[in-house]
């Protein structure tokens, strides 16, 4: 047994060990460094190739700070997509799984209004505007979230939000939602309920809320009022 341990490995079997092991550290280094975000980068540029939509360009990525959830904002030459990759853990696989999901696939026509199915900075509610008049240099919206699920944190039934917005160079106005901070005892900002619960499935997404959207041009005159409901769930995972 001794003879045995103590007995040189071929050359070739030396660079499989040392291939081996350096693999190894690798997968433990991802595996403490967290959920690498080019898997879920990865997961969502498939998607988009299985579903047609390629070329595309990302125009805004909203990643959760734990890592479980990462966000979408795409578009091509005529279409607009919002989606998101989960981090799921399977049995038996050492790593989390980015699952992609996309929420809506929405068509440049008219004004397109979608939230972001992850939160921004400081747990924040991203509603992306495309199709603005070319006027509007500046805009406000009221969003009011309805019946979120907060699990074992209950929320109120409605709960009303403000932000305001300008344009970008790209053409899209990026409405930042922040949640808030005065609710008594145990009850959660719908902002809060939603990314902590609600929002939380494999697919999930943000949900058929009333908006208000009101954008102003450079002397601040009123050139467009609208009011509608964020879009529904489409739940497109190419299978």
């Amino acid at each position: 047994m001794k003879k045995w341990m103590n007995c040189k490995l071929p050359r070739g079997w030396k660079i499989v060990r040392n291939l081996a092991a350096a693999l190894l550290l690798a997968a433990l280094a991802l595996l403490l460094w967290g959920w690498p975000a080019w898997m879920a980068d990865g997961a969502y540029r498939r998607l988009e190739t299985k579903l047609l939509l390629a070329p595309s360009q990302t125009v805004l990525t909203n990643r959760a700070a734990d890592g479980s959830f990462t966000a979408y904002l795409s578009q091509g030459e005529d279409w607009i997509a919002v989606g998101r990759v989960t981090s799921v853990r399977y049995g038996g696989l050492p790593f989390p799984k980015a699952e992609p999901c996309i929420n809506h696939l929405l068509p440049k026509e008219d004004i397109v209004v979608a939230a972001l199915p992850g939160p921004g900075e400081g747990g924040t509610l991203t509603v992306a505007v495309w199709g603005a008049p070319e006027e509007a240099v500046s805009g406000t919206m009221e969003l009011d979230l309805i019946d979120v699920d907060g699990g074992v944190w209950t929320a109120p039934a409605r709960e009303t939000f403000t932000a305001q917005a300008v344009r970008e160079d790209s053409g899209w106005f990026f409405f930042q939602f922040f949640p808030h901070e005065d609710h008594p005892g145990r009850e959660s900002c719908a902002i809060d309920a939603l990314w902590g619960w609600d929002a939380r499935m494999v697919y999930g997404f943000v949900g058929e809320h009333p908006y208000r959207l009101t954008l102003a041009d450079a002397r601040e005159a009123e050139v467009l009022a609208r009011s509608g409901t964020l879009p529904p769930n489409q739940g497109l995972i190419g299978r």
